[in-house]
């Protein structure tokens, strides 16, 4: 039984779509104990002296900008065409955020080549990196990182394995080199936050 407890002085950790964030809800929710800011957790129910909470998994941005939080982030090429792929593998068709028509087995690169970059900034939930940083933010640059910040930071115990999704997210391929590069320049902002805090290793 998971018994999470909740501490306003711990920053919140805000879900990033497409970052791996399904498996690290599953995890935390799947620990024995572990501290969460009041935000993250559904309703709590009291058991003897502690409670029986859940992490919320809903991508909610910052409040403030000065919101105390922590995100993971993932190189924004890596995060495109796996968000891309997992569009065609689990809607096949376009939904309201891009009114693209057409087959829809084609190649990840034929797709790229069908969207603009206004569109590529515009699909949601999706939204940038960028959109959930706040002047207080603290980066982690993996799922493993981030599950590692849970358990040193927030006191995550007893844990099973971290859960792995979406293993066919590259089904419908890669982008090729000059698409990769499109990709970077369209999600600038992104790509600085990458190569700012994760780029080197």
């Amino acid at each position: 039984m998971t018994h999470i407890t909740t501490d306003r002085s711990l920053p919140r950790y805000v879900l990033i779509p497409k970052i791996g964030t399904t498996s690290l809800i599953d995890f935390m929710n799947n620990c024995s104990t572990g501290k969460v800011n009041p935000n993250q957790a559904k309703t709590c129910t009291r058991i003897k002296y502690t409670y029986k909470c859940h992490v919320v998994h809903a991508h909610i941005g910052p409040s403030t900008p000065n919101e105390h939080i922590v995100v993971t982030l993932r190189d924004p090429v890596k995060r495109f065409s796996s968000f891309l792929n997992y569009r065609w593998q689990d809607w096949h068709r376009p939904r309201a955020d891009w009114n693209k028509s057409g087959p829809f087995n084609q190649s990840l690169s034929a797709i790229i080549d069908n969207i603009t970059d206004k569109e590529m900034l515009s699909f949601r939930p999706y939204r940038t990196m960028s959109y959930y940083v706040t002047n207080r933010t603290i980066f982690t640059c993996s799922v493993l990182e981030t599950r590692d910040f849970f358990k040193e930071r927030m006191g995550f115990s007893g844990c099973a394995e971290l859960p792995h999704h979406n293993s066919r997210e590259y089904v419908y391929g890669q982008p090729r080199p000059d698409q990769e590069a499109r990709i970077r320049r369209a999600f600038a902002k992104d790509q600085a936050l990458w190569d700012k805090h994760c780029a080197s290793g």
